[in-house]
């Protein structure tokens, strides 16, 4: 058998290095679509539960509030701010400053609103409706879609949903 002629080798090295090009630019490629997978995958709640600084949210009633994250739900964030607990519904919040690119390995994987909300019976609770309204009294009782603050001699009921915030005592 003779041996490879120098065209043999040269054309060999080229073909050999046009597959692992090919292949490297597979492999980012690829890298490249898993990220923004994982990327999509991650809410804003995933991010926020990774969060150790304190963060600014704009609320959709224009209002800017600052403060710590305590607890992130799939529904809403617990934050304490330099005066007060104040429970976030997500979908109150517009934008965040102050957030950066992490992200926690543990996704929020249930509500808090209402577990939250039923620890505040008997207390004394500011809701800010999305209207601006102000409801201020003590939290009586919490339904499925509502709450019941009793206000001087009369309870109202106040549907979650409208809800912006909730100051907590």
């Amino acid at each position: 058998m003779t041996e490879p002629g120098p065209h043999f080798q040269q054309l060999s090295d080229e073909l050999d290095q046009t597959w692992r090009s090919a292949a490297a630019a597979n492999l980012a490629a690829e890298i490249t679509e898993l990220s923004q997978t994982n990327r999509l995958q991650s809410s804003l709640a995933n991010r926020l539960a990774a969060c150790c600084e304190i963060v600014e949210f704009s609320l959709v009633t224009g209002e800017t509030l600052a403060g710590k994250v305590l607890l992130v739900g799939t529904d809403a964030i617990l934050l304490r701010t330099t005066a007060k607990k104040v429970l976030l519904p997500i979908s109150s919040i517009v934008a965040v400053i102050g957030l950066g690119k992490s992200k926690s390995l543990n996704r929020p994987n249930r509500a808090i609103i209402h577990p939250v909300l039923l620890r505040q019976i008997q207390q004394n609770v500011t809701a800010v409706a999305s209207s601006n309204h102000l409801f201020v009294g003590t939290m009586v009782a919490v339904w499925a879609d509502v709450f019941d603050l009793q206000r001087a001699q009369r309870q109202i009921a106040i549907a979650i949903s409208t809800i912006v915030k909730w100051e907590l005592s």
